[in-house]
């Protein structure tokens, strides 16, 4: 299961700039202003989750062979070699653990027991890299 929050250009104009009321348009400086001392991020990291795209790798899971639980499989789709955090979550044992990845175009890696994290049904991984939009996936039975 892959759930990626998407961002759309309009949607993020408006929260980034919301309406105030009574202020006239004809004096556009003091309207930024009161919009810039309003505004909970900066504008910078808003435009650039706006700019983002689906980050191009595939996850699958099989069960493993040695080890107790499963192992999880992420391709890189795209022609570039993408360095990814990946954190994964039990929230029954309430643990995580992050890994930094390194994908070469089209390759694989693999993450079960031998690398440190019995993959679990019902655990989440959260996939993270610069340019891209945040990955979750839930693994399944």
């Amino acid at each position: 299961m892959l759930s990626v929050n998407r961002c759309e250009r309009s949607l993020c104009f408006r929260r980034a700039f919301p309406p105030l009321p009574n202020t006239p348009l004809r004096e556009p400086f003091q309207l930024m202003r009161g919009i810039l001392r309003m505004m909970p991020i900066p504008i910078p990291l808003l435009l650039a989750a706006c700019d983002s795209k689906p980050l191009p790798v595939e996850l699958k899971q099989r069960r493993a062979l040695l080890a107790g639980g499963k192992v999880a499989i992420f391709k890189n789709t795209s022609n570039k070699t993408l360095s990814v955090v990946a954190v994964f979550e039990n929230a029954g044992f309430r643990s995580e653990h992050r890994f930094d990845l390194v994908l070469p175009p089209g390759e694989s890696t693999k993450i079960g027991g031998f690398e440190g994290w019995q993959v679990q049904s019902g655990e989440t991984v959260k996939l993270y890299s610069d340019g891209y939009e945040t990955a979750t996936y839930t693994f399944n039975e």
